[in-house]
């Protein structure tokens, strides 16, 4: 199973969990900068949407998460978007 749909399995059931809460938000650090980030995660009529930072799949399959000056700057050419903020 690929790390995009175990992405999307954790957060419908999160959702499921909480019908009543309509966004979730995590505090995580900026894997560039380091610096303290808020993901506001909703549930969308086309999925999910996210808000404040953008999130990343990396080497190994592992997750990062850039906030959005440092995603702006482009330094994350080399990984692949799962999600990103919403402007």
């Amino acid at each position: 199973m690929s790390r995009n749909v175990e992405f999307i399995q954790i957060l419908r059931k999160m959702f499921e969990e909480n019908p009543g809460k309509p966004t979730f938000e995590l505090k995580e650090k900026c894997s560039d900068c380091e610096g303290q980030v808020v993901l506001a995660i909703t549930r969308t009529s086309g999925g999910y949407g996210i808000n404040g930072a953008a999130l990343l799949k990396g080497k190994n399959e592992r997750f990062l998460v850039k906030c959005t000056d440092c995603y702006s700057a482009g330094s994350c050419r080399k990984h692949h978007p799962l999600m990103t903020h919403e402007s």
